[in-house]
């Protein structure tokens, strides 16, 4: 009866079973053990880690912010540049700071070479004295390297050897040091007097062709109308030397008349197609009153004389019979040019 008694009821097996499965299903993490005792557990955990992953990977990512770097500075706003004032030669000039900076560094370095050279040459000098003055003392620095020994023996042989010389062969030798001297003085001489000539021939030259170039634009000038206007004559000038110079290049030699019809005929080309495109309107505005005027009273002229001076002889043959011929008759140059002012 008591081993009957101890085993567990069916039913009281099974709730708990089913107290254990709620159990597993509430735990957050099982063994792998009670996994492989119960596969429907094991498939149904393995399903809900699955929804869980791709839940979590459909879900929208919130955008990390950027980390601001600390290089990440907003950029400070120029300063305006400062100006300070300067004399240059008497006159005053407004220079900026930078350049003012600049000028001052190359001005400071400037002066610090030629303390230097001064130096230098100051050194030069009290070694030159010194040398003069006592030269054992000079010969005896150890940065010259100088065998103070060697070079007494080479100046004592030197007298010794000028001693035993024959007088005929010393002078002799002094003769010839003289005559090469000589020689090389008149050929300095020549060769400067030669180069200074060159130079004043150069000159004279150059002289020439800068009186001849003046002489030829001069004419040009003078022979063109261009000249006559302030306002063009700086212009022709130069169109001129254009010309000239084109000429010459391709050695060609041009006369103060060439020239000026040249660049008469090319300013005078453009004008007149520039005239061209332009209304009677738009032609007295662009000509001014001035030169209208001067037009009408050339037009005007032409058409008294025309009028005043017939260049046909009236024939009487020509007139129906019964009729007279009837006389020429002339209009007043006055009463034509009102009517021309008047627009007829």
């Amino acid at each position: 009866m008591s081993d009957i008694a101890s085993i567990p009821s069916a039913s009281a097996t099974e709730s708990t079973s089913t107290g254990s499965e709620s159990s597993w299903d509430n735990e957050s993490s099982e063994s792998e053990e009670d996994a492989d005792l119960f596969p429907d557990v094991r498939e149904a955990r393995a399903a809900e880690r699955k929804a869980a992953a791709e839940k979590k990977k459909d879900e929208p990512k919130e955008p990390k912010e950027p980390r601001a770097k600390a290089d990440d500075k907003p950029a400070e706003p120029k300063a305006p540049k400062k100006f300070h004032k300067a004399v240059v030669n008497g006159r005053e000039e407004s220079v900026d700071e930078e350049t003012l900076i600049r000028e001052y560094q190359k001005a400071r370095a400037g002066d610090e070479r030629l303390a230097q050279a001064t130096a230098k040459e100051r050194q030069l000098q009290q070694f030159m004295t010194q040398l003069r003055e006592n030269p054992a003392a000079i010969l005896s620095d150890p940065r010259l390297g100088v065998d103070r020994q060697a070079l007494a023996e080479a100046i004592l042989r030197d007298q010794i050897e000028e001693e035993l010389t024959d007088p005929k062969d010393r002078e002799a030798k002094t003769l010839k040091e003289k005559l090469k001297a000589y020689e090389e003085r008149e050929e300095n001489e020549k060769r400067t007097a030669k180069e200074q000539a060159e130079k004043a021939e150069r000159a004279e030259a150059v002289s020439k062709a800068h009186a001849r170039l003046n002489d030829t634009f001069s004419k040009a000038m003078e022979q063109s109308v261009l000249s006559k206007n302030p306002d063009t004559a700086a212009a022709t000038l130069r169109d001129m030397a254009l010309f000239y110079r084109a000429a010459r290049q391709q050695g060609h030699d041009v006369t103060p008349d060439e020239i000026a019809a040249h660049v008469e005929r090319k300013h005078l080309t453009g004008f007149h197609s520039a005239a061209n495109t332009l209304s009677g309107e738009e032609l007295v505005s662009f000509l001014g009153a001035d030169v209208v005027k001067k037009i009408r009273a050339h037009d005007l002229g032409q058409l008294e004389a025309r009028i005043g001076k017939p260049t046909t002889q009236v024939n009487d043959n020509w007139a129906p019979r019964g009729e007279k011929t009837k006389e020429p008759t002339f209009i007043d140059p006055k009463e034509l040019r009102d009517r021309i002012r008047g627009g007829y």
